[in-house]
């Protein structure tokens, strides 16, 4: 009886503590409180983190098939952009001068810890500290040779760098398997993803309305002698429909 009564109070008190999140969440303004006021609160309602822990797992799938391009192949890809160059130079980054391609018998090994850390984040099993290793490691690879720039890793390292933050572990994450953490997040989190995207894919759009972009370079150039898919990549009006499709995906996309 004892210990069904124990029960019954701890039932109680967790009931209680539910209502009084419940009330604080359902905090009502007043009626003439200011348009900035009333859109800071809205930021800070709670929402599912759901849409959290989908962009988790696929952020992950993402970067672990990145990291496996570099180990692929006996690590052909990693060795010929960083280990054949012929003038036995790598270009620098300011101020980042200082970091060097290192040693190739350590490569895989660092490539290996990067794979398991991306494997993590996608499973949500340690997710900060995982979170913490891949950005360091992915933006490490990304400062190895400036020649090798590509704008699709910087934006990587950016939101790898964010992931940090994001409480993205919140949901269908091992991490949370046994409902610890609550499954709800403040909806800053969402607008926030959503202003960095809008950022990136807006200005990559503004910046393919020139000349070259327009006339289908460089994609004529990168594309329009491969073979695959029956020769359809070396028409003319592919590389059009593929130059034009990018802008207008570029400029579009970050209001959906």
């Amino acid at each position: 009886q004892r210990k069904q009564s124990d029960h019954q109070s701890s039932s109680k008190e967790e009931t209680r503590g539910v209502d009084e999140n419940e009330k604080k969440e359902q905090v009502v303004l007043d009626s003439n409180a200011s348009f900035l006021t009333k859109w800071i609160h809205w930021m800070w309602l709670e929402e599912d983190a759901s849409y959290l822990g989908v962009f988790r797992i696929f952020w992950g799938l993402i970067m672990t098939f990145e990291v496996w391009i570099h180990l692929a192949n006996g690590m052909g890809y990693t060795i010929r952009l960083y280990y054949s160059s012929k003038y036995g130079y790598h270009a620098k980054y300011w101020p980042f001068h200082w970091v060097e391609v290192p040693p190739y018998p350590l490569v895989e090994s660092f490539l290996i810890i990067l794979l398991v850390s991306a494997i993590a984040i996608t499973l949500g099993i340690k997710y900060r500290t995982s979170s913490i290793v891949f950005f360091f490691g992915i933006s490490y690879i990304f400062l190895w040779d400036a020649a090798h720039y590509l704008n699709h890793m910087y934006l990587v390292s950016v939101m790898a760098l964010l992931m940090i933050f994001l409480p993205c572990d919140r949901a269908y994450s091992i991490a949370n398997r046994n409902g610890k953490m609550k499954r709800t997040v403040p909806k800053i989190y969402l607008l926030f993803i959503r202003a960095v995207l809008f950022v990136v894919y807006t200005y990559a759009g503004i910046v393919k309305i020139n000349e070259d972009w327009l006339r289908g370079e460089p994609l004529r150039h990168w594309v329009g002698k491969k073979t695959i898919f029956g020769g359809l990549l070396s028409y003319e009006s592919t590389c059009y429909f593929m130059s034009y499709g990018g802008l207008f995906y570029d400029l579009f996309v970050g209001l959906m």
